[in-house]
């Protein structure tokens, strides 16, 4: 029986500020969330700062979900940043270390969530 469900929301390179494909995927995550299709215990942020943007990616995810979150949710997840991931198997890797160190259920009872987009999907087939 799962006991907790993690949403690892992967970063995407900032341009100026969030992108709409970035945006799309906390839209979306938020949207399942509002319908009960999703439910989740704790959603982390994943992704270091790229060029010369002030916030890390993990940062900008945090901040733009909490500014449509709080009207639209009455349970709101807890959420943690990896601000450190510089590229998809990192951000995999630490969010999967962030869960072992905070979840205190077993493996079996987890149920992770990957919010990201089809080109992370094909760079995560290399992880084991």
């Amino acid at each position: 029986m799962l006991r907790y469900h993690v949403v690892a929301v992967l970063g995407k390179r900032l341009r100026g500020g969030i992108t709409k494909e970035y945006a799309s995927r906390i839209d979306f995550l938020i949207s399942e969330m509002e319908t009960g299709r999703l439910t989740a215990d704790l959603i982390g942020f994943s992704g270091g700062k790229t060029g010369d943007a002030q916030l890390t990616e993990a940062e900008a995810g945090e901040t733009y979900f909490n500014g449509l979150v709080k009207d639209k949710l009455s349970n709101i997840p807890t959420t943690f940043l990896d601000p450190c991931a510089k590229d998809t198997i990192e951000n995999v890797n630490n969010i999967l270390s962030r869960v072992q160190k905070t979840v205190k259920y077993a493996w079996r009872d987890v149920a992770l969530t990957l919010a990201s987009s089809d080109y992370h999907l094909e760079r995560l087939e290399i992880i084991d």
